[in-house]
């Protein structure tokens, strides 16, 4: 049976990490893994240099997607090797494992994909409560921190779709630019300020179409950063807006009639 375990295991986590054994705490509802590398070498961060001089190791603990409803835990073993190279800064360093953490995280590349997918699909309390429940807990705070660090898309985009949004409404304002052929975030903005959309569209100059509100910080953001770029007024509702109601005939008041019975009685 452990043996069978460990041979999922290994499938399931990438190459190069070996794992030497398996504890299962039932009455916490968690699952504790311990793995070590198995390389015998690493590049240097700084200057790409492959060493295989060890210097020391240390503990990370990374957590994982819940299996089953167990949450995971990963107590990996991370070495760190010498730099062959004299004139690099950087002379001690940590194995990297890419496939499946990035450096200084707390938690699994899967694990980070997961809440980046709560974050945006809910709000950050919600996707926060439906983090607990999934056994990957993570704070609101937490959850606002992984959507924005992630990067969701890549900005080439031709025809994009500018708004803002609000982490805090009435306080704090963000920018957020979705590629409208494909219906996927590009980037998020620290603010809504013309000229924040201006440096944005000088790095982009693919754009050719930007959908927007009637903002007028936007407009001068997009005639300053891309002005020879398409402008569209996107409608709130979706839907054209409405024609001008035509003013109903008003039925002529006592004194009108009056005045036209005097007037005919004249005539006559």
């Amino acid at each position: 049976m452990d043996a069978l375990l460990l041979a999922l295991l290994h499938a399931v986590f990438p190459s190069g990490l070996k794992f030497r054994d398996l504890q299962v705490e039932i009455g916490a509802e968690q699952v504790h893994l311990q793995a070590a590398s198995t390389s015998g070498s690493a590049p240097c961060p700084q200057c790409g240099t492959v060493s295989t001089h060890r210097h020391s190791h240390y503990c990370r603990t990374l957590r994982d997607v819940s299996w089953a409803g167990f949450g995971v835990l990963i107590k990996l073993d991370v070495r760190r090797f010498r730099c062959r190279d004299a004139q690099c800064s950087c002379q001690v360093f940590a194995e990297r494992l890419p496939a499946l953490t990035i450096p200084y995280a707390q938690r699994t590349t899967s694990c980070a994909d997961c809440l980046r997918r709560l974050g945006t699909a809910l709000n950050a309390r919600g996707g926060s409560r439906l983090a607990h429940d999934l056994h990957v807990p993570a704070s609101p705070t937490t959850l606002l921190r992984v959507v924005r660090q992630t990067q969701v898309g890549t900005a080439t985009a031709k025809i994009i779709g500018v708004d803002n949004f609000a982490f805090r409404r009435g306080h704090t304002y963000d920018t957020i630019i979705v590629d409208l052929d494909t219906h996927q975030p590009i980037d998020v903005l620290p603010d809504r300020s013309a000229q924040t959309l201006a440096t944005w569209l000088r790095t982009h100059p693919e754009v050719e179409t930007v959908v927007r509100d009637r903002s007028t910080d936007y407009a001068a953001g997009i005639n300053e950063g891309r002005p020879e770029a398409q402008q569209v007024l996107d409608c709130p509702t979706g839907r054209a807006k409405p024609a001008p109601r035509l003013a109903r005939p008003q039925k002529p008041s006592r004194h009108t009639r009056t005045l036209d019975c005097a007037a005919s009685d004249a005539a006559a």
